[in-house]
């Protein structure tokens, strides 16, 4: 049997999962550039550094 590969890039509504918040908010922040993504055909992507960035740089009510 062969190991994969830790995962390194999740797809919009599997970050919508992980932050708790809609897809379509995921979506939006990709649009306004607020959460970096890259494009697989006309599907997102989004790098775990891209998240961990987005979350850092938010700032706190």
């Amino acid at each position: 049997m062969t190991e994969s590969l830790p995962r390194r890039a999740w797809t919009p509504k599997e970050v919508a999962a992980q932050l708790g918040i809609p897809y379509e908010t995921v979506l939006d922040l990709i649009h306004k550039k607020k959460l970096g993504a890259v494009t697989a055909g006309r599907y997102y992507l989004i790098p775990d550094f891209e998240i961990e960035n987005f979350l850092r740089t938010q700032k706190l009510p």
